[in-house]
């Protein structure tokens, strides 16, 4: 019996992570020789998951809670995988829990291979210590795990100069790409310079995005007095930094440069992207953003942060500054919308990269082959 350890995955990148692999495993259930367990976080949707040769086990509501993780991590989940006589265990969510069968762990937090990233500064004092006491608990259980699967060469290549892991026991497992249920949107028009130029910052107001070097960006951009605008995706109510920050673009009067389109639904996302000329991720930390993905799919050129994370997913199909840098990150959008011809060029290589990339089908697929000789 394969137990799949999704407790952990409640919202963003990691629920998709989570929901798609379950998915996968649904579509082949008639063909595998063996019957999941989901462990499954309270009120998140993997219910939907239940039947045939899958059953879901729903945690309850309190162990969403972070000052109960200890227990649910040491007590629950061991019991669990007892009571259901797991032969193999696949932890999808950053920590591995102590248990009598070998068992795989995915990590996508990108703080745990980046001691030494500037974000650790940034962060508000409670953010920081609820961090390093999540990053804390990942390492001291980092024991439990018999293989390590991590997103990108670049989160491998670090990991195994801080943990004590062999090559042998260490794989990659990056995000999937599926794009059949988006529409296309019209591709960008470089026949003509540009009166305007449109960047959309897609995100939400973590610390790590670097929302913040928008401020002085459009305070350079105004006293230019050149056309170059920014949307932002913030719900006021996500987080009071979020607050904050439009708070400081209204009080600044930065509200001509900087526009707030609000939360984002998922069937609207054609239609933004469509509206805008390129992506803009001064991110000072991931682990694989599916948002350079996203872009590259809709046509649109990426400006992003140069850093190993981003210039590992986005190759040569990317434009990079350096994000603490505001003259640095002027330059690049200028110069780049300044030379249409090499733009286009950028445009297809972000969308030969697209085509090469893993789908989701692909990635259960290798998943599938990897377990077969493992799950008892």
């Amino acid at each position: 019996m394969l137990l799949i350890n999704c407790a952990n995955l409640r919202f963003g990148g990691g629920k998709t992570v989570g929901m798609n692999i379950i998915n996968y495993f649904k579509s082949r259930q008639e063909q595998l020789p063996y019957r999941i367990v989901v462990i499954a976080p309270f009120n998140c949707g993997y219910e939907a998951f239940e039947g045939g040769r899958i059953q879901v086990e729903v945690i309850p509501e309190k162990y969403n809670k972070p000052w109960f993780k200890y227990y649910l991590n040491n007590k629950v989940l061991p019991g669990l995988a007892q009571k259901y006589k797991a032969g193999y265990i696949l932890s999808l969510g950053n920590i591995a829990f102590p248990a009598r069968v070998p068992q795989s762990l995915l990590i996508h937090l990108a703080y745990i291979v980046y001691p030494e990233s500037p974000v650790w500064k940034r962060l508000s004092l409670k953010h920081r210590l609820l961090l390093r006491t999540m990053v804390g608990f990942i390492k001291r259980n980092l024991k439990n795990a018999d293989h390590v699967l991590l997103q990108t060469q670049t989160m491998v290549s670090r990991f195994l100069k801080l943990y004590p892991f062999t090559g042998s026991q260490v794989g990659i497992m990056p995000n999937g790409v599926s794009f059949t249920s988006i529409s296309d949107v019209a591709p960008l028009d470089l026949s003509t310079p540009l009166k305007e130029v449109k960047l959309l910052f897609f995100s939400k107001h973590y610390p790590h995005k670097n929302f913040d070097i928008l401020i002085p960006l459009a305070q350079l951009i105004k006293s230019k007095d050149v056309a170059i605008k920014f949307t932002v995706t913030l719900d006021r109510s996500e987080s009071s930094a979020a607050a904050q920050f439009l708070d400081e673009v209204q009080r600044l009067g930065l509200d001509t440069v900087i526009h707030n389109a609000g939360h984002i639904n998922f069937d609207q996302i054609p239609a933004l992207y469509e509206a805008h000329q390129g992506l803009f991720l001064p991110t000072l930390l991931e682990s694989f953003s599916g948002t350079y993905i996203e872009a590259m799919h809709f046509g649109r050129p990426v400006f992003t942060s140069n850093m190993d994370f981003a210039t590992e997913v986005c190759k040569e199909a990317a434009y990079y500054f350096n994000p603490t840098d505001v003259n640095d990150i002027f330059a690049a959008i200028t110069h780049a919308f300044a030379e249409r011809g090499a733009m286009a060029d950028k445009i297809e290589k972000a969308r030969l990269l697209c085509n090469e990339l893993k789908s989701w089908e692909q990635i259960g697929q290798e998943l599938e082959a990897f377990l077969e000789t493992k799950v008892k």
